[in-house]
């Protein structure tokens, strides 16, 4: 499975897993540099609307991250957030999705 691949399935799997309560998926550290050939991990930030539980969301999306990751044989993490938490919050990992991680 190649990278592009991996994004598009797991972008896809938190879609439907989501439906309107999706927002945005960033993709963020070392896999957002071009020059990024081996990687061991690939990680995500998923924006969702502030009605969902990103709590209950971690725990649901689990599953099909998990498997995702053993076939693939990729490390995959991925922080779910509410929207008015990313768009308010003054935490300096939160500005640094909205300033340097690729929008998917």
């Amino acid at each position: 499975m190649t990278k592009n691949q991996l994004k598009s399935n797991i972008k896809n799997e938190l879609a439907s897993l989501l439906k309107d309560n999706f927002i945005n998926l960033f993709l963020i550290g070392s896999t957002t540099e071009s020059h990024a050939e081996h990687i061991n991990d690939i990680d995500f930030v998923c924006i969702v609307s502030d009605s969902v539980s990103t709590y209950n969301l971690t725990k649901q999306a689990s599953t099909f991250l998990t498997s995702l990751s053993l076939e693939a044989n990729i490390w995959i993490s991925c922080f779910f957030v509410n929207q008015n938490n990313f768009e308010t919050s003054d935490s300096r990992f939160l500005k640094n999705v909205a300033l340097n991680g690729i929008k998917l």
